[in-house]
């Protein structure tokens, strides 16, 4: 048996990125967006996103700004709001990865009860691929597809679980990452998940060229766009990038002042950050990415 350091997790290290985000910033510039965050949590401790009812993909990312930020208060209300969902049974994977990360930022991870525990991470089983290899969008699929099987890692991660059948995981990684053609008509954000997938299964050679076509789509400001031919940079875009270049230990950035110039660009007037400069309004989900991203530069 080959004995190794062992891999930090993916999600203790993203939310280190978020943690030194919150340090970077001014006190008046954390205490803008702090405001921002606990307008957007409504009375039953859930967050909103562009409508007002409590949403649980949108209050995975107030919680995940509030711990970045150290607003405990906030992460303690939103608790009635993820008990109610039991172990999800109804949800689809990306609502079932939101609930199990939305339970991993309690820290007395006692108050989720086993039978939701365990039903939720059965239930995340359920979009497992045939081959056993990753996880789909919709359940009984043959095969799994990137962006789907770094969310259903993620789920396990969230609440300190491994994978069940990691050798067949991991197999099954390398296989969705073997692939040599159609890299280029990814979007950037899955082809960030991608590298973070492949460093994670140690899938040789996988990274630097991901990488490669990661940086083709950088614009003057260095800012990423979503796709090869996309007129504009985005925040979704640029932040996985720079975080998944970190995480891999890719290129550093010599243009970091710059970058942090676009990001901040988007930083809204309400606190809040925006997709991109035509966006019309904040909301959480780009918050987070404002904060991702800057974590993303902010050196070690």
């Amino acid at each position: 048996m080959k004995l190794g350091r062992k891999a930090v997790s993916q999600t203790v290290h993203m939310r280190a990125a978020l943690a030194a985000a919150g340090e970077f910033l001014m006190p008046a510039g954390r205490d803008t967006i702090a405001r921002f965050i606990a307008s957007r949590q409504n009375p039953d401790g859930g967050f909103r996103g562009r409508t007002m009812e409590s949403d649980l993909y949108y209050t995975l990312f107030g919680l995940e700004c509030a711990a970045a930020l150290g607003l405990p208060g906030l992460i303690e209300r939103a608790h009635t709001f993820i008990a109610s969902f039991h172990g999800g049974p109804d949800l689809d994977l990306v609502h079932s990865a939101c609930l199990a990360r939305c339970w991993g930022l309690f820290q007395d991870t006692n108050r989720l009860p086993v039978a939701d525990r365990d039903g939720m991470l059965s239930h995340v089983e359920r979009f497992r691929a045939a081959d056993g290899g990753g996880y789909s969008a919709v359940p009984g699929a043959g095969t799994g597809s990137v962006y789907e099987t770094f969310l259903g890692g993620l789920a396990y991660d969230a609440l300190g679980r491994r994978v069940p059948h990691v050798l067949s995981y991991r197999s099954g990684v390398k296989r969705l990452l073997g692939v040599e053609q159609g890299w280029e008509a990814e979007a950037t954000s899955v082809l960030a998940a991608a590298m973070m997938l492949a460093q994670a299964a140690r899938v040789r050679g996988r990274v630097g060229p991901l990488t490669d076509i990661l940086l083709s789509r950088r614009d003057e400001q260095g800012a990423f766009r979503a796709a090869s031919r996309a007129p504009f940079a985005d925040l979704l875009s640029t932040a996985t990038a720079l975080y998944a270049l970190r995480r891999t230990g890719g290129e550093t950035l010599a243009d970091a002042g710059q970058l942090i110039d676009f990001i901040e660009g988007l930083w809204d007037e309400s606190g809040g950050f925006v997709a991109m400069e035509s966006a019309e309004a904040a909301d959480l989900e780009y918050t987070f990415y404002g904060l991702l991203g800057i974590g993303g530069l902010v050196p070690d």
